[in-house]
């Protein structure tokens, strides 16, 4: 088990019964402790992993052990015996007591020989009222070293701690210090668990219990010791960070260094090393050298030098100083180096001014703890004089830029290393004024002025204040607040004089410009028109000039035009239409535009005259603006149904006009229009679609919309259905609409191909005299017919003009194409009855239906439960019963080889128009069956594939004409089994040859053993010459013979005596071994000759033995040899059938033998 967690996987039942006197106490533990692991998981837990004479540990029990206490005990892990303690009253005990604090939580604390009573324990213990809850070891300094356990009595629950001291560690930061600055710190952080003396309490430790070795590792070489105390280097208390964490911070600084290594200092590339050894008067001992438990780590003296920063922008200078240097302090956010200065300079391109200062370098101010970016912001304003302090930066105007603003952050007064001096400029490059006319009327002339060097502030909405340069004249100055001119616009006709202004009026009623909106960098000119008495329709100038990064001389002219009045119509020619025609009103006039935060309205006079000067209508009608300050009216206005009622409106004339401005008015005049109608195609089949298009500009009755109209489609006198035409686009005049013809649409349900259907349009205004007394309306048709065509049938069977005997046909082998028979584009069609089966010499013709393939394909096949054969229509027609066993079928239908069946398709409507009866004639056929295989012969386990051709039968549903049985010499009986049909006529089957052992009943197998023989049979229903049922046989061979099955694997040599391989010596009898093997699948018997040439190729031994080896079996086959030369010698070996039959049954091999 882990030291933090015991986890008990069983229950566990402890009968415990401990007594122990205790003042004349007994006390007796629960005498049958149940521990439920699934439930509870029970630990006991220190607080730390040591203990020393000054420190105190916590014990934790977790589980369900009932309200406690628990009996505890401390155990020697050498002698295995438990410790005497000293509880809080003096008494002396070899167990102490963990008591109940929470829900499953028992808890007791474990003191050293001095250590002070912890102070916060958790209630309600109290070394007063609990005192068996603070127990004092009682150990010596000789037991220093020593392990022991803290044990639940009774259980096997427990956790350790060592008697002494632990390694303590060090960490500096950062690694990297900054020296450049006495105040510059260096955080040690330390962690040691001797340290936390009180488990429940946050420890301050006394640093003067903690010696400091103090090494100063110079970067020009040498190095400097110092041996103190850690008060002599702390600058703050050394605290711990949190309760029982064991980690102190403290900090110290590069003042403190430098005076400990006096008269020397700390400078750059130095190497800082602090040692840590923390004694007795901290934790008890003093921390060991061996084993070294000291803590030490080492930081570097670096200089960093900082970078400065400037961004430059209309409303502020950005400096940022990038300096490590001077983040002193990684806890707090820091300013920069006050012995240092920041000294600015601000000026112009071509250094029309140029203005310094010196701010202090408190105002930087570190942009977080630890970044080392420090940051100071300046507000940027325009102003007649250039100017800079800490509190603004003042752009001069009418001074053309770019501006500069140089920074520099330096020291140039302190020894080498200690000195700084970084610099930066920012550029800012005025905007160009630019300016965009948005509305231009005798009411209001405004412009959007798009210039961010007048977007001084982000948070405020800017504005600038106009003032006349001359009084009565449109030259006005535009001004920040303070009197600082930044702009001036001058007002001018065309011929160059500026524009009059009336005396005695302040510029700010007659010019405003502010922003709209804060930060947005755009501006809003506007000028009060009615003041100036512009004329509509004239061209003026808009002078301005741009004072801010410019000179005062440089100006850009705008031209622009002022609005004329006027009154507008959509049409000047109005069409007639007896349900009213909507005429589009527009009128321009700012100057009914006296509110522009909301929409204003005008009243205009409407009057309609007949050709002969009468009056038709006379009325009014309002006109809304069309947005917000827009000076734009309009209105779609409809004349009513009632103008249009006879021929008078024809050539009549509509005025429109404002009755406060009467030369201001618009006019139009009505005018009837002839209609005409066309369809796509003249010629259509089933499903197509027609579109029908009508002109009528009449019909147009708004220009800003779509218009319907109806058109009926009809057969002769019947109407059909009504179709709804729609406007190609608005004010086309053109209307389109679609209609299918199918009988999908019960309109055309019924209606014969050849049909000639009329699509008729009613022009209810035509071209008439306005004298006429009432209309006389006009229909305009156009036709189309659906067409018919020729029925094609097509029949495929598995040999083209033949039809098997027991052949069957199914779906697409019969297929009539028919596109007029396409009755419904959106469902498949059927034809009932339309398919005759005539064979010759029966005089009975049955038919049969056909379905359409798919919705709208004109195509037709067979129902997909519907099958055709000769057996089939001799049924239908009543010459057979149809309850013949396949053997009887096939006798009665051999008798029909060599007739004439004619499969006919009846089309009710030819290209032509008429009945038509296509027909295709084959010839009834038998064919003799075929048996093949893929192999000559089969190996055990190995699959064959048996294929029987026989296209009398293609397509046949009658299993018994595609039953084949198989039979083995092992398994004479045979299996049945049924082919599948792979193509038309063509069947097959696969079987696998397996050993009898391996037979699986039921599977597609045949036991068999090697030397079989594999019999297929299989009966023809009917033969080519018309007999009936013949029995077919083909046969397979079991095992595939090898032909070369002999195999010389190799040659060795070995000793006569001792059988060992050995080389071959000259004189020296050998054994000369070949290794021979049978590759084959049965037993063979070969005969091998082995002849050795001499390394001049010289024969010099034969040999020859004849052997039979079982299948895949090899043996080896020794001949004594005594070389009588050295050198390589060749063996080469023959296997032949035998030596009177010298027929190979192996490859030759050759193989080398040197000799010595």
């Amino acid at each position: 088990m882990s030291k933090y967690a015991r986890a008990l996987y069983a229950y566990v039942t402890l009968t415990l019964i401990l007594a122990s006197t205790l003042g004349g106490l007994l006390i007796a533990l629960p005498a049958a402790l149940v521990v439920e692991a699934q439930t509870t998981t029970q630990t006991v837990l220190l607080s730390s992993n040591n203990l020393n004479p000054l420190k105190v540990l916590e014990v934790r029990v977790r589980g369900d052990f009932g309200d406690g206490p628990l009996t505890m005990r401390v155990v020697d892990a050498d002698t295995k015996q438990p410790i005497e303690l000293t509880w809080a009253d003096g008494t002396r005990e070899t167990y102490f007591l963990a008591y109940k604090v929470a829900a499953n939580l028992y808890v007791a604390y474990l003191l050293g020989p001095s250590a002070n009573y912890p102070r916060n324990p958790y209630p309600p213990l109290s070394p007063d009222t609990r005192p068996g809850a603070f127990a004092r070891v009682v150990l010596e300094d000789e037991d220093r070293g020593k392990s022991y356990s803290v044990e639940l009595v009774g259980t096997d629950y427990k956790d350790t701690f060592i008697y002494d001291t632990v390694k303590m560690t060090l960490t500096l930061s950062p690694k990297e210090f900054a020296y450049r600055r006495e105040e510059a710190t260096i955080k040690l952080t330390i962690s040691d668990m001797d340290l936390n003396l009180d488990p429940t309490s946050v420890e301050t430790v006394d640093p003067a219990g903690i010696n400091v070795t103090l090494i100063v590792y110079k970067a020009v070489g040498g190095e400097i010791s110092r041996f103190i105390t850690l008060s002599d280097l702390a600058i703050e208390d050394v605290r711990e960070t949190g309760v029982n964490t064991g980690v102190f911070i403290t900090k110290t600084n590069i003042s403190r260094l430098n005076t400990l290594v006096a008269p020397d200092r700390v400078s750059d590339g130095d190497r800082v090393v602090i040692v840590l050894l923390a004694t007795s008067d901290v934790q008890g001992w003093d921390d060991y050298l061996v084993p070294d438990q000291r803590g030490s780590d080492y930081a570097k003296a670096v200089y960093r030098p900082p970078t400065v920063r400037v961004t430059f922008t209309s409303q502020s200078v950005v400096i940022e100083v990038t300096s490590p240097d001077d983040n002193v302090d990684p806890d707090t956010a820091d300013t920069l180096d006050p012995g240092a200065q920041v000294y600015l300079a601000l000026f112009d391109e071509y250094v029309v001014f140029y203005v310094t200062t010196t701010i202090s370098t408190d105002l930087f101010r570190e942009t977080g703890r630890n970044t080392g970016v420090f940051r100071y912001v300046i507000p940027v304003s325009w102003g007649n004089q250039a100017s800079v302090s800490q509190a603004n930066v003042v752009l001069q105007t009418r001074c053309r830029g770019p501006f500069y603003f140089y920074v520099r952050y330096y020291v140039t007064t302190r020894p080498p290393g200690y000195n700084i001096d970084a610099r930066g400029t920012g550029v800012y490059t005025p905007a160009v004024a630019s300016l965009e006319v948005l509305k231009a009327t005798p009411r209001a002339i405004i412009f959007n002025v798009v210039d961010r060097d007048l977007n001084n502030r982000a948070d405020a909405i800017e504005y600038l204040v106009p003032s006349f340069n001359v009084e009565g004249r449109m030259d006005i100055t535009l001004s920040k607040p303070g009197d600082i001119a930044v702009a001036r616009l001058v007002l001018l006709d065309t011929r160059g004089n500026v524009v009059g202004a009336p005396l005695g009026v302040d510029a700010r009623d007659i010019v405003s410009f502010v922003e709209t909106d804060m930060n947005s960098e755009v501006f809003e000119l506007k000028i009060d028109a009615t003041r100036l008495g512009l004329t509509p329709g004239a061209q003026y100038i808009l002078r301005y000039y741009d004072y801010t990064g410019e000179l005062d001389t440089v100006f850009k002219d705008y031209v622009f035009t002022v609005s004329e009045i006027s009154m507008t119509l959509d049409r000047t020619t109005i069409p007639v239409n007896r349900d009213g025609v909507y005429i589009y009103i527009r009128y321009v006039n700012d100057l009914y535009n006296s509110d522009p935060t909301r929409r204003d309205s005008v009243i205009v006079s409407i009057r309609i005259t007949a050709a002969d000067g009468t009056p038709i209508y006379d009325g009014s009608t309002a006109l809304t603006e069309t947005g917000i300050n827009t000076g734009v009216f309009t209105r779609w206005w409809l004349a009513p149904a009632s103008v249009f009622a006879t021929p008078r409106i024809v050539d009549a004339k509509i005025e429109v006009w404002d009755p406060n401005y009467q030369d201001i008015k618009a006019e139009g005049k009505f005018k009837a229009h002839d209609a005409s109608i066309e369809v796509s195609a003249t010629v259509v089949k089933w499903g197509d679609t027609v579109t029908i298009k009508v002109k009528d500009p009449d019909a147009n009755s708004i220009t800003g919309d779509i218009d319907y109209i109806d058109v009926t489609i009809m057969y002769g006198n019947i109407v059909l259905a009504v179709v709804q035409l729609e406007e190609t686009a608005p004010n086309s005049a053109e209307f389109v609409g679609n209609v299918t013809v199918s009988w999908d649409n019960p309109a055309f349900i019924n209606i014969p191909p050849t049909a000639v259907l009329t699509v008729r349009y009613l022009d209810r205004t035509p071209i008439m005299s306005p004298t006429s007394p009432t209309w006389t309306e006009v229909p305009y048709v156009a036709t189309f017919r659906i067409a018919s065509t020729d029925g094609v049938l097509t029949v495929k069977t598995a040999v083209e003009g033949y039809l098997g005997v027991l052949e069957e046909l199914r779906l697409d082998n019969i297929t009539v194409v028919d596109p007029d028979m396409n009755y419904y584009k959106l469902r498949a069609d059927e034809l009932r009855g339309k398919l005759a089966i005539a064979i010759e010499g029966v005089p009975q013709t049955p038919t049969y239906n056909l379905v359409e393939t798919e919705a709208d394909s004109g195509k037709f096949v067979l129902p997909s439960e519907v099958s055709i054969s000769l057996a089939r229509a001799l049924r239908d027609a009543g010459v057979i019963t149809g309850t013949e066993t396949p053997r009887e079928l096939a006798q009665k239908l051999a008798a029909y080889v060599g007739k004439k069946v004619a499969i006919s398709y009846i089309d009710d409507y030819s290209a032509a128009g008429t009945r038509n009866i296509v027909t295709q004639v084959l010839v009834i056929r038998a064919w003799s069956a075929e048996i093949t295989t893929d192999k000559v012969a089969v190996n055990l386990g190995e699959w064959l594939t048996i294929t029987i051709k026989n296209y009398e039968i293609a397509g046949t549903t009658i299993s018994a004409y595609r039953q084949v049985i198989v039979k083995s010499t092992s398994y004479p009986a045979g299996l049945m089994f049924y082919a599948e049909e792979v193509s038309p006529g063509v069947f097959q089957l696969k079987i696998q040859v397996v050993k009898v052992e391996d037979w699986i009943p039921g599977a597609k197998q045949i036991p068999a053993k090697l030397g079989d023989v594999i019999t297929i049979e299989y009966v023809d229903p009917v033969a080519a010459d018309g007999s009936a049922n013949v029995l077919v046989t083909k046969t397979v061979n079991v095992g595939v013979y090898v032909e070369m099955p002999g195999k010389a694997e190799r040659v060795k040599t070995y000793d006569v005596v001792t059988g060992a391989e050995v080389k071959p010596r000259v004189g020296k009898e050998v054994f000369l071994t070949v290794t021979i093997k049978n590759t084959d699948i049965v037993e063979r018997a070969m005969t091998v000759i082995v002849v050795v040439r001499d390394p001049n190729g010289v024969a010099v031994a034969r040999f020859a033995a004849s052997v039979t080896l079982a299948a895949g079996a090899s043996t080896d086959i020794s001949f004594g040899w005594i070389p009588i030369v050295s050198g390589n010698h060749t063996v080469e070996v023959y296997i032949v059938k035998s030596m009177m039959d010298r027929t190979p049954v192996g490859e030759p091999a050759t193989f080398t033998v040197s000799v010595e």
